[in-house]
């Protein structure tokens, strides 16, 4: 390395790769606990609402920042029976993706609706959108849409498939529909308390 400034490049990378490697290998063991039995949850009530707002008041400075809309549609009703954690980390992932993949200007719209046996809550963005030969793959482990993108700019390819099997420990389930540079809307439907006491 020939200067100071050079030796900071570099320095920088080794960081992020370790970083990137950091998650990928969190990922893969988070993957191989929930594929092994058993996978012990630790379910307990949740406002739904009130948790969603919780969770969202870290995105604040980037949704500021990236001049984004952000409308919140969300019935106080629901409640879940669902681990904490958990339930944050398949939140985190929805909106990471929400918010990374809508330019600067654009909207996300989430909606939390009540029925008599579950609840929905979606996740709508006027983002990049996914290929519709894409969709059917896009919860596979380590499939990536942008396939020309670094593994650090798109992601490890991990992410919604510990979404989907979260989701499914959680006896729910997701849905997701999107139209190529119109947007995506990611639906999660999970089970109301009473129904999930009664199954």
């Amino acid at each position: 390395m020939k200067n100071d400034e050079e030796q900071r490049k570099y320095l920088q990378l080794i960081s992020r790769e370790a970083l990137r490697l950091q998650r990928l290998v969190g990922d893969l063991m988070d993957l191989s606990k929930m594929e092994s039995a058993p996978f012990l949850l630790n379910k307990t009530p949740i406002a739904y609402a009130q948790f969603i707002e919780d969770v969202l008041v870290k995105y604040e400075p980037i949704i500021k920042e990236k001049q984004l809309g952000l409308k919140l549609d969300l019935d106080p009703d629901p409640i879940i029976f669902g681990d904490e954690g958990r339930m944050e980390q398949i939140l985190h992932n929805i909106f990471d993706n929400a918010i990374q993949y809508t330019d600067p200007g654009g909207a996300i719209h989430i909606t939390l609706i009540q029925h008599k046996d579950d609840c929905e809550l979606l996740v709508t963005d006027t983002g990049n959108g996914i290929p519709e030969a894409d969709l059917p793959y896009i919860m596979n482990r380590f499939y990536r849409v942008n396939k020309a993108r670094s593994r650090f700019d798109g992601g490890s390819g991990l992410g919604l498939s510990i979404v989907k099997k979260l989701v499914e420990l959680q006896n729910g389930k997701i849905e997701i529909e999107s139209k190529e540079k119109r947007g995506t809307t990611v639906r999660v439907i999970l089970p109301n308390i009473k129904e999930e006491w009664n199954s």
